[in-house]
């Protein structure tokens, strides 16, 4: 009895210490090394934020995070401390964080008002270079970004690397969501935000807009930073920008976005505006302006695609003041982002030099130098870098200046043939070590290894809608360089073997579908006129006279074209000629069948195609597959069928079971006096 009740009483105690050691096994916070050190905190000694544990610590203590007085003018400062960032933090594990009403990391600085104080970050937070990687914000709690609210600090060499969101997780940003009387220096972001309402993957603003590099500044300046944070808005934001949301009193320099912004609303029209910034209020609805904004020396491309037809620069004013908003010297990148025009604004806007260049425009230094900036000091250019385009100095320094031009591929030319894309560009000079080249379709790499031809097969193709290529050239020191992109856009598939068969005064057409997504809708024609829209593979004329006819199919869908947005085109129509006989002639009417092989469906495919072929009398049919070296893989039909139109479906298998690799096949049907053979492809 006594060893029951101890074996229990040792089950109930290891219970215990498997929940203390789960608990404990997340990091906990710790203050910094130095913190018992006199003097700590200050700029002569700051606290040392040297590892995860240093950095809880930090998110999890708002006393250290500064104070000042609230509702006063002017403002008193009463704490303001100092930090600096030792070495590099993987803040992976914060994906199993948990705390009092969220998941994930708890923001620095997440405004708790009272009326008397509110606590922001009032503070010097230096990163050094250093990264903060895999930050992670769950669907729950305080989802503002590294820091929440910042008020009168400096944000300097902070690189937040790789952040991670849930989804939809309602993130304002990867650094912080609002920042007022503030510096930002030197800071950078990469990673993936997915919001809904109010998202960014910067500086959140308090309303519903998104941005990337800068969501609300006010009063601020952001220097010398970029970001590399694909942004995907799920719910009405009116306004977008990869660099800035909203800008107010505060002015951008030297700085860049080469990240993205995608919307996945259920109403395209509720995202408005999307580019270098979402909107600049510099004055109230009642009063003077507020303040003037000014946005000089920036940059942006993008990895993916903008919203189409978004602006790059937008301003609102209310009223609008020339005074309000200033851009001097900025670029964009006409073929990445697909956009042709700058900016959508109201009128008296003080817009002094904005400049849209081609992709290997804006891989050329003397672009750049034309427009005073300064390649000394602040900015640099490497062929196999950043993609060719510019760069920090302060963020790289690592990575050499060279300003130097090599070649890159150009004079793009492409085929569609059903779901296969055959891409060529021009031959390099002979001087140029090329050894090889990568292709990248949406930023997806899709060659594999490197290929040593100028053409590349793109078999993966698998949907109507529009693709953008990236070739780089592999020179022989493994350094590559980058292609423009390339738009193919892959036209509506028209419909296949459509067939049509008179039964009395009725014609039925059928024909088959080799898009691999359903059609938005499926028009049928007579004689050239619209008279029907359809969702199957199959109508039917009803009641026709006598005489001859023209029927015709074609099939639409809704589809994504880069820099023209979602579209509804139809493909091409497909035709066929149809007597209807008279009654009398048709009382004895039969249908009247062609013996034929008519083709397979979908093609190319994967795994499994439909191969219909028709008789014209009963009799004995043969249907076997073979390879391309003229080896039988397997026999789908051998027997006798009845007259009229037939399918056989093919899985893939050959004559054991076993799947077969992708590839050209042959499909030979034969029966009394007709043989025939076509071709067909199976895909990845």
């Amino acid at each position: 009895m006594k060893k029951r009740h101890f074996g229990i009483n040792a089950l109930l105690m290891l219970g215990c210490l498997l929940c203390i050691f789960s608990l404990h096994s997340q990091t906990v916070a710790e203050p910094p090394s130095n913190f018992d050190e006199p003097n700590a905190g200050s700029e002569e000694n700051p606290f040392l934020i040297s590892n995860l544990a240093n950095l809880r610590w930090l998110s999890e203590t708002h006393y250290y995070w500064g104070e000042r007085t609230w509702n006063t003018n002017p403002v008193t400062i009463m704490r303001y401390y100092h930090f600096s960032q030792t070495a590099d933090i993987d803040a992976a594990e914060t994906v199993d964080w948990e705390y009092e009403g969220g998941t994930g990391f708890k923001s620095i600085g997440e405004s708790i008002s009272t009326f008397h104080q509110r606590y922001e970050f009032i503070g010097n937070y230096n990163g050094n270079n250093y990264k903060i990687e895999n930050l992670y914000f769950g669907p729950t709690g305080y989802r503002n970004g590294l820091f929440s609210f910042v008020w009168g600090a400096t944000l300097q060499n902070i690189k937040i690397v790789n952040i991670n969101t849930s989804e939809p997780s309602f993130v304002r940003g990867a650094l912080a969501r609002r920042v007022t009387n503030s510096y930002i220096f030197n800071c950078s972001a990469t990673g993936t935000i997915y919001g809904s309402w109010n998202s960014g993957s910067f500086i959140f603003p308090p309303t519903e807009m998104a941005g990337g590099l800068i969501m609300t500044a006010w009063n601020s300046v952001i220097e010398n930073c970029f970001t590399d944070v694909k942004i995907t808005l799920n719910n009405g934001n009116n306004y977008a920008g990869t660099i800035v949301g909203r800008l107010s009193r505060s002015i951008i320099r030297n700085s860049y976005s080469i990240g993205s912004i995608v919307e996945y609303g259920t109403n395209p029209n509720d995202f408005k505006f999307h580019g270098i910034i979402g909107s600049a209020v510099t004055s109230s609805a009642s009063g003077p302006p507020t303040g003037r904004n000014t946005i000089e020396n920036c940059y942006i491309t993008s990895r993916d695609y903008l919203a189409p037809g978004f602006a790059l620069f937008y301003h609102f004013s209310s009223p609008p003041t020339i005074e309000g908003l200033v851009i001097s010297n900025c670029f964009w990148d006409v073929d990445a982002t697909g956009l042709t025009l700058p900016y959508s604004v109201q009128p008296n806007e003080n817009i002094e030099t904005i400049y849209g260049l081609s992709g290997p425009e804006m891989r050329n230094m003397i672009n750049f130098t034309d427009a005073d900036w300064d390649f000394e000091n602040v900015w640099a250019i490497n062929p196999y870098f950043n993609n060719g385009y510019p760069f920090l100095r302060s963020m790289h320094p690592d990575i050499e200046h060279t300003p130097t031009s090599i070649w890159v591929p150009l004079d793009f030319s492409h085929q569609i043939e059903g779901n296969i894309v055959t891409l060529a560009w021009e031959d390099p000079p002979t001087d140029a070590d090329v050894i090889g080249y990568k292709i990248y379709r949406d930023s997806e790499l899709v060659s594999g290894n490197e290929i040593i031809t100028n053409t590349f097969f793109d078999d993966v193709v698998n949907e109507e809608r529009s693709y953008r290529y990236i070739v780089t050239a592999i020179y022989t020191n493994d350094l590559e360089s980058w292609s423009v992109y390339y738009q193919v856009d892959i036209p509506i598939f028209s419909p296949v073997n459509l067939v049509a068969i008179v039964q009395g005064n009725d014609v039925l057409l059928e024909w088959d579908n080799i898009s691999n997504r359903q059609p938005y809708s499926v028009q049928v024609y007579q004689d050239g006129e619209y008279t029907d829209s359809w969702f199957s593979t199959s109508h039917t004329f009803f009641d026709v006279p006598d005489g001859e006819y023209v029927f015709g199919v074609r099939s639409g869908s809704r589809i994504w074209i880069h820099g023209s947005g979602w579209q509804y085109p139809f493909s091409n129509l497909v035709s066929i000629s149809v007597t209807v006989p008279v009654v009398s002639e048709m009382e004895e009417f039969e249908p009247v069948f062609d013996t034929a092989l008519l083709g397979n469906y979908p093609n190319p495919f994967n795994p499994v195609t439909a191969i219909k072929y028709s008789l014209a009398v009963e009799s004995m049919v043969r249907i076997d597959i073979y390879n391309i070296k003229g080896q039988r893989v397997k026999m789908l039909e051998n027997g006798y069928k009845e007259k009229g139109n037939h399918t056989v479906v093919w899985d893939g298998a050959d004559g054991n079971g076993r799947q077969v690799g992708v590839g050209i096949y042959f499909y030979r049907m034969q029966t009394e006096g007709f043989t025939a053979v076509k071709k067909m492809v199976m895909i990845k």
